[in-house]
């Protein structure tokens, strides 16, 4: 306000190099309105780093976030700060974490089209090995995850990191080759499943979900089932 009282800045030129309206800023010289700078919507750092490790785990567990869901979320995260320092502010968040804009954003993983499109050719012999190391391995998780002996744990402790992994590339393996034939598959890690082909499976409880484990379970035409529809399932195999 010095600066345009004392001349060296006219009214149009100060409002816009301090972000005043200029109806406000004018009123405000004329001692008709105080004035208030327009405040951005900012995360902390801290804020900012956690929000960013989120979206990060969902991305690669599938679940990737559009900038506008990103905001939706930083609108809460900024409600729940005003409530506890009871400075509330009712804006919309309008601007985002640098470290959040353009490619900064984790993007989501490609689905099945993409990653079928970008397969190289795999001969029935290999698909086949695979597919049976992936069924493999799900059986072996499955039974170490039940395991309550101490003996055990200890294996499965110093497994699992690898398992994990062995998993993950043997997921992407097989969803590169397979056809997609989508049925309906539960977001149910626990619950059990069966193939077309009537054999039981029933996926591992991994902490995290593997990445595109649900797309493998769709592309090899895995239907999921209710815990009642598996004991009627065995009690028919053991009937015949």
């Amino acid at each position: 306000m010095r600066l345009v009282k004392s001349g060296k800045l006219s009214l149009n030129k100060a409002s816009k190099i301090f972000g005043i309206p200029y109806a406000t800023l004018g009123d405000k010289i004329r001692g008709r309105c105080a004035v208030d700078p327009t405040l951005k919507l900012l995360l902390t750092l801290a804020e900012e780093e956690r929000l960013a490790i989120w979206i990060k785990e969902m991305t690669g567990s599938g679940f990737g976030k559009t900038l506008s869901e990103i905001k939706d979320i930083i609108k809460q995260m900024l409600d729940e700060r005003n409530a506890k320092t009871r400075t509330p502010d009712k804006r919309p968040a309008t601007a985002v974490p640098e470290q959040l804009n353009g490619s900064e954003i984790p993007a989501s993983p490609p689905t099945e089209t993409e990653v079928l499109t970008n397969a190289a050719p795999t001969s029935p012999d290999v698909s086949a090995n695979r597919l049976k190391a992936l069924k493999d391995l799900i059986s072996l998780t499955a039974e170490w995850d039940q395991t309550k002996t101490e003996e055990m744990w200890t294996a499965y402790d110093a497994k699992k990191p690898q398992c994990d992994q062995d998993f993950q590339t043997l997921v992407t393996l097989v969803l590169a080759e397979t056809p997609t034939t989508p049925t309906n598959v539960s977001a149910n890690r626990d619950k059990p499943v069966v193939t077309k082909g009537g054999e039981i499976l029933k996926l591992p409880s991994f902490p995290r979900a593997p990445v595109n484990w649900k797309r493998t379970i769709l592309s090899l035409g895995i239907t999921a089932i209710s815990s009642e529809e598996h004991r009627q399932l065995l009690r028919r195999k053991e009937e015949e």
